[in-house]
């Protein structure tokens, strides 16, 4: 039998909290930028079956369409306290679960005052 600390057991539980934590942040990230798209999908065949059938091209919509896409994906990948692009090798997401550029955690761990940008709760790594 294995025998496992009180303490150690309380860690293990804290990192599984922060890490589903984590998890259902990014899942409803995903799932916001899933349903744009499908609806966007949806708009576009039927751009397609107009123009296919001889109807005038929408700019208007296109151009709407793009701007709100480049938006939607740009809430996504830009980090909210520097507004510099994040990919996966450059962000990081705190113990509050808010993704932002480790250039940002960097400035923000090595502050006298440790807190999330966005929510002001206590900022940690693990």
């Amino acid at each position: 039998m294995i025998s496992i600390k009180r303490s150690e057991l309380n860690k293990l539980e804290n990192k599984a909290k922060v890490g589903w934590k984590y998890y259902y942040i990014m899942k409803d990230d995903y799932n916001e930028i899933s349903h744009y798209f499908a609806e966007a999908r949806v708009e576009n065949k039927k751009l397609i079956e107009n123009i296919k059938s001889g109807g005038d091209v929408d700019i208007a919509f296109l151009k709407k369409q793009f701007i709100e896409l480049y938006d939607k994906v740009g809430e996504l990948t830009d980090c909210p306290v520097c507004m510099e692009t994040m990919t996966k090798e450059n962000s990081d997401i705190g113990s509050c679960g808010h993704m932002i550029c480790k250039t940002c955690k960097d400035i923000i761990c090595n502050s006298d005052k440790k807190e999330c940008p966005i929510c002001k709760k206590a900022y940690y790594v693990r």
